[in-house]
C-alpha cells in the first residue's frame, strides 16, 4: 500500500512468479488502510535503504503495528525512541542488500504463525503503551510543563 516509485518490485514479483501472492495496492484513501491491513500477513517497509540507521519508519508502520501486524524493515531501531522497538519482539529489522537473508526472514515469518502472532501482539501492545491518544497527551503535557518550568 502506498506509492510505488519504481517498477522494480512488480517486475521482481513477476519474474519470480509470485505476483498472485503480492498486492501492490498503490496510494489508497486513508479510510481503506485498515481494511487492507486486515488481509495482510506482514508489512514490509523500507527494505532497500542504504543506511538503515538513518532511515525512520513512518505512520504506515505504526498503523500496521496497531493492527497486530509484523513490520519488517531496514530502518533505525530507535525510530520511535530508544528501546521502543525491539528486533524479533515487536518488529523485525533486516539488513539491506542481503536478499537471501531477507527471503529467509520473510519465508520464516510466513511459515511461523505463532511467531507472527507473538510479534504482532507485542507490536499492538507497543502502540497502546507509547502511541495511544492518552500517552500522546501525557507526553505533550509533560513537555509543556517542563518548558513552563524553564521560563
Amino acid at each position: 500500500m502506498g506509492a510505488v516509485s519504481t517498477s522494480l518490485p512488480k517486475d521482481l514479483a513477476h519474474s519470480l512468479h509470485i505476483e498472485h501472492s503480492v498486492i501492490f495496492a498503490g496510494a489508497r484513501p486513508h479510510k481503506e488502510v485498515f481494511a487492507l491491513l486486515q488481509i495482510a500477513t506482514i508489512e514490509a517497509h523500507w527494505l532497500n535503504q542504504d543506511i538503515p540507521e538513518k532511515t525512520s519508519l513512518g505512520i504506515a508502520s505504526l498503523e500496521a503495528m496497531s493492527q497486530g501486524k509484523v513490520v519488517l524493515a531496514a530502518a533505525n531501531v530507535d525510530t520511535y525512541g530508544k528501546g521502543v522497538l525491539r528486533h524479533n519482539e515487536n518488529v523485525v529489522i533486516v539488513e539491506p542488500d542481503k536478499p537471501k537473508e531477507l527471503a529467509e526472514t520473510i519465508i520464516g515469518l510466513l511459515r511461523d504463525r505463532d511467531r507472527r502472532e507473538r510479534i504482532g501482539n507485542n507490536a499492538k501492545r507497543t502502540i497502546e503503551e507509547h502511541f495511544s491518544w492518552q500517552k500522546v497527551a501525557e507526553k505533550h503535557s509533560e513537555l509543556y510543563s517542563s518548558l513552563i518550568q524553564q521560563l
